[in-house]
């Protein structure tokens, strides 16, 4: 497989730069949600087995999921 392009989407916090906590994200932000649903669609998603576990909908609509 070739990637032309790769993007990459993460959320961190401010102060301690952890991005989850018990498989799970550490907010949820609808903003956030749409931002990375608009900019994922039609694309293909590279994760970890325990992020695609984590998903509450799977397969991802409109997405190919890699890991």
């Amino acid at each position: 497989m070739v990637l032309d392009n790769l993007y990459l989407i993460v959320a961190i916090t401010e102060k301690s730069n952890a991005i989850g906590k018990d498989n799970n994200l550490l907010y949820f932000l609808k903003e956030d949600m749409n931002f990375f649903k608009e900019k994922t669609c039609g694309n293909s998603i590279i994760c970890g087995r325990k992020t695609f576990e984590g998903f509450k909908i799977k397969p991802l609509p409109k997405r190919k999921i890699l890991f």
